[in-house]
């Protein structure tokens, strides 16, 4: 098959990442796979370039008539037997897959504001297919965009397992060979609320002195959460930034926090689980779908700061549950490797192609 990804770029997020290894696998598989970047470069595309992947950059601007002409004249150009749209452009490439006559499905890969939904009710009727990413009730696609569930299917995001387990562990630049990390993998951006992290750090820290924190990502909160720590007091934070061996430095934590409000599913917990590294994480829908009801990682109200504090402290201090936590997890991961996502993928276009 020739199928073409449509992203607005290749940022650094989960949807990006996703996008990058479910491509990579299903070239493996023999298929002509082209992802294109709808507005420019990214901060991936080198790793696309060495994963021999070819990538399109339409250099559009943001207005839906540009991006609508930009992806129309690339269907002019070539000829694909699938498009799947991701993040940032649903609409406009909905629009020129109708006319062009190609079977089109979008992944929902995060929450919307509610704003958005008239012109996603639009898209979603122009759509073939709808994956979303839990079993959990997608409110936002049932509810506000009001599609019907003979449309949707369930794809959960995948990852490559081996890629994180086999890892080594990297060396963190100010911490001590020996000291024990915990950290936070994500977009600083109002949803996955870093300041509930950084104020439960400081709770932590008042009882394990010598526990080093980390924070792997950048975003428009990033400043803000530079001050806060500096307001709080909390010692040994440290601002990764974006980067790109996260795999080797879950290796090196021994718990990741997600402390979202907010979450299409939460890959940072399927690679964390890969690397053996426990997790602490919000209690909402997909996260409690991916931690399997918190068998396999410790779940704790949005927003508590004592809860998730005491979570983190405890993991600390019980080897053994820890222990059990990464075990589980380390089998609850097989359910979202990479090859499993893309199976499910190539056998949903097969359906619509044929």
């Amino acid at each position: 098959m020739k199928i073409l990804h449509v992203n607005h770029c290749l940022s650094m997020g989960g949807a990006e990442v996703m996008l990058l290894d479910l491509a990579y696998e299903q070239q493996k598989l023999g298929h002509h796979v082209t992802i294109c970047s709808m507005h420019g470069a990214g901060v991936l595309d080198e790793e696309a370039r060495q994963l021999n992947l070819r990538l399109i950059h339409l250099n559009s601007s943001s207005s839906m008539a540009a991006q609508f002409g930009a992806i129309r004249n690339l269907f002019k150009s070539e000829d694909f037997d699938i498009v799947h749209m991701h993040w940032g452009v649903w609409l406009p490439v909905a629009m020129a897959s109708r006319l062009s006559r190609i079977p089109c499905i979008y992944t929902n890969h995060s929450n919307h504001s509610r704003r958005t939904f008239l012109l996603h009710r639009l898209a979603a009727k122009l759509t073939t297919k709808i994956v979303v990413l839990t079993s959990n009730p997608e409110n936002y696609m049932q509810f506000w965009v009001g599609v019907p569930m003979s449309k949707v299917e369930v794809i959960p995001n995948g990852v490559d397992v081996l890629k994180f387990s086999n890892a080594n562990p990297t060396k963190i630049d100010g911490i001590p060979e020996d000291a024990a990390v915990v950290g936070m993998v994500a977009r600083m951006a109002p949803p996955k609320d870093y300041r509930t992290f950084i104020h439960s750090a400081k709770l932590v820290q008042n009882k394990f002195p010598h526990v080093h924190f980390v924070a792997i990502g950048d975003g428009p909160e990033r400043r803000q959460n530079e001050d806060l720590v500096k307001l709080t007091g909390v010692s040994a934070f440290h601002f990764l930034g974006t980067r790109s061996d996260v795999y080797s430095l879950l290796r090196r934590m021994k718990i990741n926090v997600l402390s979202t409000r907010d979450e299409g599913f939460g890959i940072t917990l399927i690679e964390s689980m890969a690397s053996g590294c426990a997790v602490v994480a919000s209690d909402i829908p997909p996260v409690r779908f991916v931690l399997d009801n918190g068998k396999c990682g410790r779940l704790v109200p949005p927003g508590d700061v004592a809860a998730l504090a005491q979570s983190i402290i405890t993991l600390l201090e019980d080897d053994s549950l820890r222990t059990r936590l990464v075990s589980a997890g380390k089998e609850r991961v097989k359910e979202f490797s990479s090859q499993r996502m893309t199976e499910r993928y190539i056998n949903l276009y097969a359906k619509l192609v044929a």
